[in-house]
């Protein structure tokens, strides 16, 4: 999860937004620079809406009702028009909490293949070390599939021989096989999940730290140094989304290495994606000398951001597109039908039973 996740609803990114206006309308009325060219731009557009067919360079520009557009308080109304638009960049972020989602969407992935492998303790990567958190939860306490099998064909089954016995031997084996694929499965499915909502996560914390840096570097402005460009450092954190939640199976100590993983096998996210995209935080700063400079840097942050985002999301479709085209190519393999003549004596009496295994 990253670090110093808070949700953020979508009144607190509208509130962000207005928090991002009214700083930008504050400091235009003190930074010359800022004010001069939003007095320019007013007088600019308003001569432009005073002829028939010419677009305003302001979308939401209102031609003032009273006064002339160089005029104090219609280069203020200029400004808020010309940022109409800027709390819906960071509403557009808005989701539901994905700690709200995780636990009827990843653990219950996670509890399955820690029921079908319970031996096998799922882990993360934390900062290149094996960390010790168990995902799979108190499930992974008892014995694995395979073990159960081992026990009914070698100890229960010891007296038990001929073809019945062969037969329903094979299906055991067939069974240990498809557990350690369901296993497999599972978990790869939970990881693409886990890492969806853990972009999400970091998604609101960096559209957060861009809004709140965007209002610290107009706050910095200062009217007495109009020309030295401010700026504040601000670091993306959703391109290690996938890498921090990439799980590492570690096989117990009662198992060889690798007994839990089937031979034929489905591969982990990791695997999928041939290389797991770097952890490392993107570093960019929000900058400029005026008010509307830095405001196009915030701009050109928002944007960024939603590329990342794209990609990381690309990457994650693809991953469900292989784990797709694998479960599709094993299907026989991951769902084993028991042979019809056991399934057909399911409610059979001792006596029945009895009389159809003697005839094998």
């Amino acid at each position: 999860m990253a670090d110093g996740y808070v949700y953020r609803s979508y009144a607190d990114l509208q509130s962000l937004g207005q928090r991002v206006v009214d700083k930008a309308a504050e400091v235009v009325l003190w930074q010359d620079n800022s004010y001069s060219q939003a007095q320019q731009g007013s007088i600019d557009d308003y001569a432009k809406s005073q002829t028939p067919g010419m677009a305003t360079s302001n979308p939401h520009y209102l031609a003032p009702t009273s006064g002339s557009p160089e005029d104090n308080a219609n280069v203020q109304a200029y400004v808020r028009e010309a940022l109409a638009d800027v709390p819906s960049y960071f509403t557009a972020f808005s989701i539901p909490d994905p700690d709200s989602i995780n636990e009827s969407l990843t653990s219950p992935l996670y509890r399955t293949a820690g029921t079908l492998i319970p031996s096998l303790r799922l882990t993360r990567k934390a900062g290149g070390q094996l960390s010790t958190e168990t995902l799979a939860g108190a499930d992974s306490q008892d014995e694995t599939v395979g073990q159960l099998v081992d026990y009914v064909t070698t100890i229960r089954m010891k007296y038990w021989t001929g073809d019945a016995a062969d037969n329903f031997s094979g299906y055991c084996s067939a069974l240990t096989h498809a557990a350690g694929l369901q296993h497999q499965y599972a978990t790869t499915l939970a990881e693409v999940m886990d890492a969806h909502l853990e972009l999400r996560r970091r998604q609101l914390t960096d559209v957060w730290t861009i809004g709140e840096n965007t209002i610290k570097t107009l706050d910095s402005l200062d009217q007495w140094c109009m020309n030295r460009k401010k700026g504040t450092q601000t670091v993306l954190t959703v391109v290690g989304a996938i890498a921090a939640v990439v799980v590492v199976a570690v096989a117990p100590e009662s198992l060889p290495a690798g007994a839990a993983m089937a031979a034929e096998s489905i591969q982990s996210l990791g695997a999928i994606l041939g290389t797991v995209p770097d952890q490392k935080d993107e570093r960019f700063e929000i900058a400029g000398a005026t008010v509307q400079a830095v405001i196009q840097s915030m701009t050109e942050a928002i944007q960024k951001l939603h590329d990342r985002i794209d990609y990381q999301e690309q990457l994650l479709a693809n991953a469900l597109g292989a784990l797709r085209n694998a479960v599709n190519g094993r299907r026989s393999k991951l769902l084993i039908t028991p042979p019809g003549k056991f399934t057909s004596l399911a409610d059979a009496d001792i006596t029945t039973l009895r009389n159809v295994f003697h005839s094998y």
